[in-house]
Parts: C-alpha cells; structure tokens; sequence
C-alpha cells in the first residue's frame, strides 16, 4: 500500500506523477497548510520538518524527493525509470537528480520563500535576482546536456527527466521568466504524457 502525503499543487506532484509512469495504486493525502496540518503532531512524526512530500509505502516512510524517487524506482526495476546496477548510465542518473535538487530546485524555492512561504516580516524584496540567474544558469547546462538526445540519459524518459519538467513547469508559475524556451518546449512535450495528465487530474479529485 502507498500514501503519498501532498498534492498536485506542490512538489508532491512530482511523486504522484512517478507512481503514475510506473503504474502503481496509491492514496494522495492532501496536507492543508492554511490550516497547519503540516505542524501537527501525526505529521510531524511522519516528516519533523513539516514539509511534503512524504511517502509510505508499505510501512516504510520517506521524505525528500530525491530519496523517494531512489526508493521508488527501485522497487519497480523493470518500468526503466532508473537505470540498473551495472548499466553505465546509472551514476549519471544520480549526477543529474542531486544537479536538479541543488542547482534547480533549491534557487526556486529560495525564490517561493520570499514570494509567500515566509512570514511578511523575513520576506526580502529582491531576493529573488541572485536564485533566478542561479537557476536560469542550471537550464542552460542540461540543455547543452541534451543538444545531441531527446533526455538527459539518453534516447529513454527517465525519472530525472520528470524532476526537471516539474521544475520547470514550477519556475513558470513563479514567473522565472529567463527559462530558455527549448528547456519550456522540453517540459511542456514531457507534459503531455498520459502518466502527467493522470497526476494532475488529482487535483479534480481533492
């Protein structure tokens, strides 16, 4: 059994979307942080940092995307979102998922931090300069990556592939507006897969 514990609307999304491409049951728990569900106690006990995504599959509980999708795809070895033990495209699939968690993810949620995470009074005007050249630079580099390959490994969708196009959709809604528009096209073809669209219709659902 998997409960996955977020929504479509935050970085859950990218979990839920995983589950999807392997085609595997789960249980989408919504966390209402308006309400501070994600301070309760019971949640707490599940991530102490009060943050989504959290999974449970089985009993075994995980937070940080980057773990999860490690757990996850390992337990399906034979959908090919991650590449197996012995194939040489393994530890550039590890290179490019921490890549995408520091260089990509973390600029864009320094900048979600200061556009409405933070309480008013820690929020700095202009803070928002420094992490979007960060990440506009990290673009750049995975798509010099794929100037030769339709994704990052190679001629296959990977997991990391799916990362980066949640991030680059979630750059978009916070008006990162430098996103080289190949990296754009990229994740809007990526988008259109149906394991995406049955991802997103969870949001219909809550």
């Amino acid at each position: 059994m998997i409960t996955v514990y977020g929504s479509p609307t935050n970085r859950a999304f990218r979990i839920l979307w995983l589950l999807e491409e392997l085609e595997q049951p789960y249980t989408c728990r919504p966390i209402d942080f308006r309400a501070g569900e994600h301070r309760s106690d019971w949640f707490l006990k599940l991530n102490p940092h009060g943050k989504v995504p959290v999974i449970d599959v089985d009993g075994v509980v995980l937070f940080e995307s980057a773990a999860i999708v490690t757990h996850v795809c390992e337990l399906y070895p034979d959908k090919g979102l991650m590449p197996p033990v012995g194939d040489a495209r393994r530890p550039h699939f590890f290179k490019w998922l921490h890549f995408a968690m520091a260089e990509m993810d973390a600029p864009l949620w320094t900048i979600a931090k200061h556009k409405f995470a933070y309480p008013k009074e820690f929020r700095v005007e202009g803070a928002d300069k420094g992490p979007k050249r960060d990440f506009v630079r990290a673009a750049e580099i995975v798509m010099d990556e794929m100037a030769s390959k339709p994704f990052l490994l190679g001629d296959e969708f990977s997991a990391v592939d799916l990362f980066i196009t949640t991030m680059v959709t979630w750059a978009k809604r916070i008006k990162v507006d430098a996103v080289p528009d190949s990296l754009a096209e990229w994740s809007l073809k990526n988008a259109e897969r149906p394991a995406f669209q049955r991802a997103l219709a969870q949001a219909a659902i809550e």
